[in-house]
């Protein structure tokens, strides 16, 4: 993949693309995906949506967008570029064959929902429970999960189900053409055999900040080599190296 980039009268850029152009083409594309209708959640916990009565998602999905994204994805990974980097890992997992889920009620951005699923969390009593259930029985049909519990407790697994329907099992079209962008150059295989080595690729990971991490970030300017200046700032930095290392289990456990 060669890339060359124009300016507004088309005018193409002498430069020999020698890798950063083209890394710089695919990384304004995963900037690019972040922001596409076919997604929604948190920024950095992006998840596929499709919503057949909305004229919007039909035309997404005839021009096969899904798919297309996938393709993205795959061709940016095997070229040198940056993965997605927002994807949720509930969507990952799901993904890559695994069965972990910690969906919260936060990632559901339907507000109507939303409200359902905080009111029957915060239920106190069995008959509360079976009231609220009642009460949304036409959403939990949808989701399949409209069945009584026999105590309190069980409203965990009716929150958990739902929120589980609502971003993997309602939007199972549009995974599966993702997958199957995916599957270009054989990527998807690559994730399924490899998920964990790919994680830092497909989802947004917290950097944990280590002494080391945290001296890397910072340069210091030095005065020229032989001055007094230059001997003070050189005792500041053994200072400061000595500190790092002193907090580093303390510093270690913040996060960028």
């Amino acid at each position: 993949m060669l890339v060359k980039f124009t300016d507004d009268e088309g005018t193409t850029e002498d430069a020999v693309d020698t890798g950063g152009p083209k890394r710089e083409f695919l990384t304004l594309l995963m900037d690019c995906l972040r922001t596409r209708r076919i997604f929604e959640g948190p920024e950095n916990q992006r998840f596929l949506t499709f919503n057949s009565a909305d004229n919007s998602f039909t035309t997404a999905a005839r021009e096969d967008e899904y798919f297309l994204a996938g393709r993205m994805i795959a061709v940016s990974i095997v070229h040198g570029g940056p993965g997605p980097r927002f994807l949720s890992e509930m969507l990952y997992n799901h993904l890559t064959g695994r069965i972990d889920f910690d969906g919260t009620i936060e990632d559901v951005t339907d507000e109507i929902m939303k409200t359902a699923l905080l009111e029957i969390s915060g239920a106190a009593s069995l008959d509360e429970l079976h009231m609220l259930i009642d009460k949304y029985s036409s959403l939990l049909e949808t989701a399949g999960c409209s069945e009584y519990p026999q105590s309190v407790e069980g409203k965990q697994n009716i929150v958990k189900d739902f929120i589980q329907w609502y971003i993997i099992y309602r939007n199972q079209y549009s995974i599966q053409r993702f997958r199957d962008g995916l599957s270009t150059l054989d990527v998807m295989n690559a994730l399924e055999q490899h998920p964990i080595v790919f994680t830092p690729y497909m989802c947004c990971g917290v950097e944990k900040l280590t002494p080391e991490s945290l001296e890397a970030i910072f340069k210091a300017q030095l005065s020229e080599v032989g001055s007094t200046r230059r001997q003070e700032e050189t005792r500041i930095l053994g200072y400061w190296r000595d500190y790092l290392l002193d907090t580093g289990e303390q510093e270690a456990g913040l996060s960028l």
